[in-house]
């Protein structure tokens, strides 16, 4: 029936974000201490990964490799090989990471950070962060456009929406919201 509770799955304590796989096979629970690896179909807890501590969300590269968890604690991005069901690489990031997308040419993340107000970009290929974007303090969510041309970031200190130039890395509207 139309809004009913099919099925309860424990992932652990505190958790926070989800996300689905490219796929759709399998949704990644981030909790406090570990990624939850959900089978959809069998509706199981499949695998856990130690990835930090206060992890926060989950973005996929686009053929389903690899995922990327920011771990806000530890103020990194751990990349977990799909297929391996483990980390494989630690990226360090500003102060307080919470929030990922990821461009939808799978080239790059831009991770969002609450205390040191900027926005990291990971190349995704060299495992690297390639630039740094003052933003302020206190923005959580990201979002990328379809086309990979802009990355909108959700400030809630300055109540307004940041609107960033993919290809320049430059801030180039800002969007009044509360």
């Amino acid at each position: 029936a139309m809004g009913t509770v099919t099925n309860t799955i424990t992932v652990g304590s505190a958790p926070f974000g989800v996300s689905f796989i490219p796929n759709g096979s399998q949704a990644y629970y981030t909790t406090s201490s570990q990624v939850a690896i959900i089978d959809v179909a069998m509706g199981l807890v499949i695998n856990t990964i130690t990835a930090g501590t206060d992890n926060r969300s989950v973005a996929f590269t686009p053929d389903s490799s690899e995922a990327y968890v920011v771990a806000s604690s530890t103020n990194a991005v751990f990349v977990v090989d799909v297929a391996m069901g483990s980390v494989t690489n630690t990226i360090t990031v500003g102060t307080g990471p919470i929030c990922i997308a990821m461009t939808p040419d799978g080239s790059q993340a831009y991770i969002t950070t609450r205390i040191s107000g900027d926005v990291s970009v990971i190349d995704v290929a060299s495992k690297s962060v390639v630039a740094t974007i003052a933003q302020g303090v206190l923005h959580h969510g990201i979002a990328i456009t379809p086309d990979g041309s802009q990355a909108f970031v959700a400030n809630e200190f300055t109540q307004n929406v940041a609107v960033i130039d993919i290809a320049s890395g430059l801030v180039t509207n800002t969007i009044t919201v509360g």
